[in-house]
């Protein structure tokens, strides 16, 4: 582990304060992003390059927050959306669904809009309700699954599970129950949060547990994504205050996970399943980004040069029961510099 920070954050966006900006997806069109806020119904469209102002692109009246998101085709995006309180900490059971976010629109000339000014000009995308998933606690993280087949998996942070969601004909089901999933709130301040991060890569799901401190491996098979075989534990508690969220993988397969007390922390070799060392490149000082909430890569030729790994954050996840809460944040970090791939 680094003493020091290594990484220097670029902030690219800054939100009012109350706002906690809890997950993020890369826009394949433009290699922009779509982020999305716990603390209000909302996602938005945020530029990862800093020449446009949030657009808010879709909300979703009815309910608190909205928390993964992932796209599948183009410009069609996939949240979680339910009722998870920022103020008290708790979650609605019950009140969790998938709904769709479908950028293909028309612009008042006809043409099809893809160009945020369009967005900008023009209003929201089309959303549409999925799957409503009454058995659910707290869907947070979600991931494609199989493309051909339109079908996604979605955590539950609550009770410690993962859903298949079939999002052309709404059919959704726990397909994955293990104990290395669920939540332990006695081990983080009361926030009851099990698996959180989630991303499927060469037949395995690799997920975050944020009470536990863990990161795991299980193999799936990639059709129904049920287990095919046991867990493997990669991390557990080696640097027990780091209190991990999201997480991106890259191209090396490496890991690196948003940590909710501001460190950006790097796994090295997480797809050979082996039990591993984590390092802090970046956060946890003054002055500096806290409450990261996502990670993900940028997609642009720009963005692979420099390794930028864009974040979001809610500033202090604890602050938001109080009178001033914190404000979240959209920020880049440049890898490269580390020389680690």
């Amino acid at each position: 582990m680094f003493s020091d920070p290594i990484l220097e954050p670029n902030i690219l966006t800054t939100f009012p304060n109350g706002t906690w900006v809890e997950n993020l997806s890369a826009r394949a069109a433009d290699g922009n992003f779509l982020a999305t806020v716990l603390s209000a119904p909302e996602v938005y469209l945020l530029s990862s390059s800093g020449e446009f102002d949030p657009i808010l692109i879709a909300e979703f009246p009815g309910y608190l927050g909205v928390l993964g998101i992932v796209e599948l085709g183009h410009d069609v995006f996939y949240v979680a959306v339910g009722n998870y309180s920022t103020t008290a900490g708790t979650s609605t059971p019950g009140s969790w669904s998938v709904w769709e976010i479908d950028l293909n629109g028309l612009s008042r000339g006809g043409e099809a809009k893809h160009h945020w000014r369009d967005w900008k000009r023009d209003g929201q995308a089309k959303t549409k309700l999925i799957a409503e998933l009454p058995d659910a606690g707290l869907l947070n993280g979600v991931a494609v699954l199989n493309p051909t087949a339109g079908t996604i998996l979605v955590g539950d942070s609550l009770k410690g599970t993962v859903w298949s969601v079939n999002v052309r004909t709404g059919d959704a089901a726990v397909v994955i129950d293990d104990e290395s999933m669920a939540p332990d709130a006695d081990l983080s301040g009361g926030l009851a949060i099990g698996i959180n991060g989630l991303s499927v890569s060469n037949g395995y799901l690799y997920y975050d547990n944020t009470n536990q401190v863990t990161f795991y491996r299980l193999p799936i098979n990639e059709t129904t994504g049920s287990a095919s075989g046991p867990t493997e534990l990669l991390i557990d508690q080696e640097f027990s205050n780091i209190f991990p969220d999201d997480f991106a993988l890259d191209f090396e397969g490496n890991a690196w996970l948003a940590c909710q007390y501001g460190h950006v922390a790097f796994l090295e070799g997480v797809a050979a399943g082996e039990r591993l060392n984590i390092t802090a490149v970046a956060g946890n000082a003054t002055g500096l980004p806290h409450g990261l909430t996502a990670a993900k890569f940028g997609t642009t030729a720009e963005d692979l040069k420099r390794g930028s790994l864009y974040v979001t954050t809610n500033g202090d996840p604890f602050s938001y029961g109080s009178d001033n809460p914190a404000q979240g944040q959209f920020v880049r970090y440049d890898t490269a510099v580390l020389g680690f791939y």
